[in-house]
């Protein structure tokens, strides 16, 4: 481990013996959980280079900026990334901190959707069982563990389907260098049906790490859109865990628009017979932006499926990397695998990195995988041009026409709109970085 991440390291373990020795009082089992986690952080510590998994990925220079906790704030400071309307069942966190002023919670016999604070007092039996002896992929997730201060708790009964998505805002403002441990977990009933939206914006320069953890059971469905808006200066390191009973399918569409370095890792396993995921991704580069998109795909029952696309647009010095992990276990028989990833350079300087990944323990299958990294197509260039159609429009009607493929896999009408004009935005003005985007403003 170099110095820099052995520094970073040692702050953080002072940091956990300085903030939650003045906390307020937990049950003995959350502590017991905390204590685990900072203790695995201790011995894992923080990903390198070195490592496989983030050989393209370098946090050296994230690591050298001392982060602190993020302080708490006025709700007021948040205005100016929250939509103006107030669409039922939306989440605001600030800082960390779940923010009520801005929420707009609904109560129905059917959604429970609460901050995860309060969910720890109602359900503490259940809680216990996540979050004592959790897995813990790496230091980040062993960080979030420990430090976490608030979240999302949702569950959705069985057979339900609000007709409406639910919108979970983390907002993050900062003056000088902090850090914010977010949580989401989601339990999705039987034959229940959710559209899930997680939006992360901010200010300044921070480091947003988070977590979220799904459960579908049997014949559920969920359309989840994750948006990375994040500060210009801004860091962004995120989880997603995904378990899939017999029959469940999980929809996501991860989107990567701000921040200077930003990694996602998703991890889905098909649990049971029948089980699909459909995972789309999308990363927009400018300057020296590094976006980064892991994904892991377990099939570990017969007759599961899975698709993947990905496709990033990179302008300037900026990198994009996919890494694509699909495992087939030894008796997942007759599993569908397609997994395809399609990068734009419109600069020399920028760089893509595709890294598919076939694992497969069982003959009964059938899995494919594809990636290009490439220019602008010069013949359709020509083509409008020939049309009387400027350089600049021309390319950027191809640029836009490159992702609009994802955007039209997005199920929910008003999503995609809303999506499409964000990106839009980010492509024209690349120099916001996405952060001060509202993405649902009335």
């Amino acid at each position: 481990m170099s110095t820099i991440h052995s520094e970073a390291a040692e702050r953080w373990l002072k940091d956990f013996q300085s903030d939650f020795s003045k906390s307020a009082p937990e049950s003995s089992w959350l502590q017991t959980s905390r204590r685990q986690a900072i203790a695995a952080f201790s011995t894992r510590g923080l990903p390198t280079t070195r490592m496989e998994s983030w050989k393209y990925t370098s946090l050296s220079p994230m690591l050298a900026t001392g982060f602190r906790l993020a302080p708490q704030v006025e709700d007021s400071a948040a205005l100016p990334y929250i939509e103006k309307s107030l669409p039922a069942n939306r989440m605001v966190f600030i800082n960390g901190r779940y923010a009520p002023g801005l929420s707009n919670l609904r109560d129905t016999e059917s959604l429970i959707l609460i901050p995860l604070t309060e969910a720890i007092s109602r359900y503490p039996q259940e809680l216990e069982q996540c979050m004592v002896n959790p897995h813990l992929d790496n230091g980040f997730s062993a960080l979030n563990e420990a430090f976490w201060q608030d979240g999302a708790y949702l569950r959705l009964a069985p057979h339900a389907k609000p007709d409406s998505p639910v919108y979970l805002t983390f907002v993050t403002l900062a003056d000088q260098p902090c850090v914010t441990h977010p949580r989401v977990m989601l339990f999705i009933g039987e034959n229940a049906a959710l559209t899930l939206v997680e939006n992360y914006v901010g200010k300044g320069p921070y480091l947003t790490n988070t977590q979220s953890a799904i459960h579908l059971e049997k014949e559920a469905r969920l359309d989840y859109l994750r948006l990375q808006c994040e500060s210009p200066a801004a860091h962004h390191i995120g989880e997603v865990s995904v378990i899939a009973e017999a029959g469940s399918s999980f929809q996501s569409h991860s989107i990567a628009l701000g921040g200077v370095l930003a990694r996602v890792s998703l991890s889905t396993r098909l649990n049971g017979n029948g089980a699909s995921c459909k995972l789309h991704g999308l990363m927009i580069g400018h300057g020296h932006q590094h976006q980064d998109e892991h994904t892991h795909i377990q099939h570990a029952k017969p007759d599961t499926s899975s698709e993947e696309h990905y496709r990033s647009i990179l302008d300037d010095a900026s990198r994009s990397v996919f890494c694509g992990r699909v495992t087939v276990e030894e008796g997942a028989s007759q599993s569908k695998a397609q997994q395809a990833s399609h990068n734009l350079l419109l600069s020399r300087e920028a760089e893509a990195d595709t890294l598919p990944q076939l694992e497969i323990f069982n003959d009964d299958v059938r899995c494919s995988h594809g990636a290009t990294v490439g220019q602008l197509d010069e013949t359709a260039l020509f083509y409008l041009k020939s049309r009387g159609i400027g350089q600049g429009e021309a390319i950027t009607m191809l640029t836009r026409a490159f992702a609009q493929v994802i955007l039209d896999s997005i199920i929910n009408p008003f999503l995609q709109e809303k999506l499409g004009a964000l990106i839009g935005d980010k492509l024209d003005k690349p120099q916001d970085g996405g952060a001060k985007h509202v993405f649902f403003h009335g």
